[in-house]
């Protein structure tokens, strides 16, 4: 039976194949086994580009965070709370493709636009429930290419991913809005930019995208800390021809 805890805390992907029983699964949370189940079919396509991501289902060492609308507020503090202690208390080799991925779900967005405010605005909401002060390193200043998004004082990547992508097929992980949240220095561990296997992965990884996505590269994607490349830029990935926000939708306190 899925775990009567299975929203609002985390759930590692072992747990749900283990206790995986659609038919004792009540009304409330067949939501979850729908958008776990969006989620594993995407990922066991061998065409999905993310080799992390499908290195990582092959491991079973996903770590999930179901969100249920009525109680937002609380399953995003705990869950996240909860990972970034994960991360805090876990060595980094034991890690390394343990990624939160946080399902949310709230489904009757319809559209793009919709979809991605939607997403800033959970991102806001993490930010606003972190209790810990901006790490001194990292830029409060989205524009800045060395600025990332923080919890806890862990640098994290954010992806974010929405039923409406259609071209954008990389960044559409089921019927739900989906978060994929890394710790930042993960990259650089298997993937470094100084490193020349590191370098050689990524741009394997482009090359997939650009397959999977039918000739679709977006502009955006870039390496952390270089030239013009923005990290917030990089959350959020638009359809072809669709108007970009100016500037970071976050409102960020020090």
């Amino acid at each position: 039976m899925m775990d009567k805890n299975s929203l609002g805390v985390l759930t590692n992907q072992f747990s749900l194949e283990e206790n995986y029983n659609r038919s004792e699964c009540n009304n409330h949370k067949s939501w979850v086994l729908d958008a776990y189940e969006d989620f594993i079919s995407v990922l066991h396509n061998k065409a999905f580009p993310c080799l992390f991501g499908r290195n990582a289902l092959k491991k079973k060492s996903l770590i999930f965070l179901f969100v249920s609308e009525e109680e937002r507020l609380h399953d995003l503090k705990l869950g996240v709370t909860q990972y970034i202690n994960f991360v805090k208390n876990v060595p980094v080799e034991q890690r390394l493709y343990s990624p939160l991925i946080i399902i949310f779900e709230n489904s009757n967005l319809k559209n793009i636009k919709k979809e991605h405010t939607f997403c800033w605005e959970q991102l806001q909401t993490i930010h606003d429930l972190d209790t810990e002060s901006w790490p001194s390193n990292i830029p409060l200043n989205p524009e800045n290419n060395n600025w990332t998004f923080c919890f806890g004082g862990i640098e994290l990547f954010v992806n974010m991913s929405c039923p409406s992508h259609k071209k954008m097929k990389s960044r559409n992980l089921g019927r739900h809005i989906t978060f994929i949240i890394n710790p930042r220095g993960n990259f650089d561990i298997i993937a470094g930019v100084n490193d020349k296997r590191g370098i050689e992965v990524r741009n394997k990884i482009r090359e997939r995208i650009k397959l999977y996505n039918d000739g679709i590269v977006p502009n955006e994607l870039g390496f952390y800390g270089e030239g013009n490349s923005k990290e917030w830029k990089q959350y959020q990935l638009n359809e072809p021809n669709s108007l970009f926000a100016s500037k970071c939708p976050l409102s960020l306190k020090s």
